[in-house]
């Protein structure tokens, strides 16, 4: 990368920048330590001139006192001068220590004292604070290069399978000697498989956006009640079409600390994986009210979850035993449900439902 219109590579162009900065602050300090020292000069020798209009006796005396503040000026001004350069010095290591990787060559990490309310130690305190906060900037882009890289790996392995039985499908299709049955069983499979590819890119695009904080959570104060319906009339659909029936039951008069849209989505994945893997013909959706967190529920009967995948159903594209017989589902919705909530300062779990069955709980605080 190169840094706008200097033609250095960026870092090189900050480095340059940094030694501009450096000279220009040098240059400043010599000139006003040569204006100072002027000043001495000028005083002195206005002071001997006057000297020669005092009497003889007066004269003499007036010399040496002269010589003297001269001695004092010129050790003086050698003084101010070392320490000027020695701090300046040690401010330049300490920020190329920083600019090497290194905390500081200090065993302690310190050029001055920090503990001393003087410039020098306020400079180092500030120059490790920037440092501090370049340091995190930098690990906080470095997560996010590993986000985004393993979300991709994921998505390419998981559609790998899709797209391999959709070409094996299309060799089918051209065999000269296919019957119409099969090709329109051929036909069909490269449809289910077409939408699985499309379930892939809506999920990963979601859960992208969230992994790398491109969409945050905004949780406010509001009433569940209004979430929980669109989230119902949005399963409603699909679970009619499956001969299957949505039951709200519990407190309705709940208010809670979450974002809508996305508490809508976490609810609605929860009702999706009911209508989809469920077994029974009712899905019960109930809401309760505790002290610190409010709770949905979504339970139903069919294969209950062991205790072995009660933790691993969560992970990114994992499809359960039972969901992994069916064509439907690329394992990101509960993945998707935890994320959302564990951002507003909620959790999931998962119980037992019935003699088979199972039932999700989505905890969400009442408080901020």
């Amino acid at each position: 990368m190169y840094a706008g219109g200097n033609g250095l590579p960026e870092g090189r162009g900050k480095s340059v920048k940094l030694i501009q900065e450096e000279d220009v602050g040098s240059e400043w300090i010599d000139g006003t330590i040569r204006r100072i020292l002027a000043a001495q000069v000028f005083i002195t020798v206005l002071f001997f001139l006057l000297l020669f209009l005092l009497p003889d006796g007066v004269r003499w005396w007036g010399v040496i006192y002269g010589i003297l503040e001269c001695i004092i000026v010129f050790r003086g001004f050698l003084w101010q001068s070392g320490c000027v350069n020695k701090s300046l010095r040690l401010a330049c290591d300490c920020a190329q220590s920083l600019i090497d990787g290194h905390w500081g060559e200090k065993p302690d990490g310190n050029y001055f004292n920090p503990h001393e309310d003087t410039l020098t130690g306020k400079l180092q305190t500030q120059i490790y604070k920037l440092y501090g906060i370049m340091k995190s900037h930098e690990e906080q882009e470095q997560e996010l290069k590993t986000k985004l890289s393993g979300l991709v790996a994921d998505l390419v392995h998981q559609m790998n399978t899709p797209l391999t039985n959709i070409r094996m499908y299309c060799d089918f299709l051209l065999m000269p000697d296919l019957d119409e049955e099969n090709r329109k069983l051929f036909l069909a499979n490269i449809s289910r498989q077409a939408e699985k590819l499309g379930w892939f890119g809506e999920g990963f695009e979601k859960a992208a956006r969230l992994e790398t904080d491109i969409i945050t959570v905004q949780p406010i104060k509001q009433p569940l009640l209004p979430v929980i319906l669109e989230a119902i009339s949005q399963a409603a659909p699909r679970a009619e079409q499956r001969g299957k029936e949505i039951l709200l039951e519990g407190d309705r008069d709940i208010h809670a600390h979450v974002d809508g849209k996305w508490t809508l989505e976490a609810v609605f994945n929860l009702l999706d994986n009911a209508v989809k893997y469920g077994e029974g013909r009712e899905i019960l959706l109930r809401m309760n009210s505790y002290d610190l967190y409010a709770c949905i529920e979504v339970c139903s009967e069919g294969s209950r979850i062991s205790e072995g995948e009660k933790n691993t159903v969560f992970q990114r594209f994992y499809r359960g035993k039972q969901a992994a017989m069916l064509q439907e589902g690329v394992g990101l919705g509960l993945y998707l449900t935890r994320k959302i909530i564990g951002d507003q300062g909620g959790y999931v779990s998962i119980g037992d439902y019935g003699k088979n069955g199972n039932c999700f709980r989505i905890y969400v605080r009442r408080e901020e």
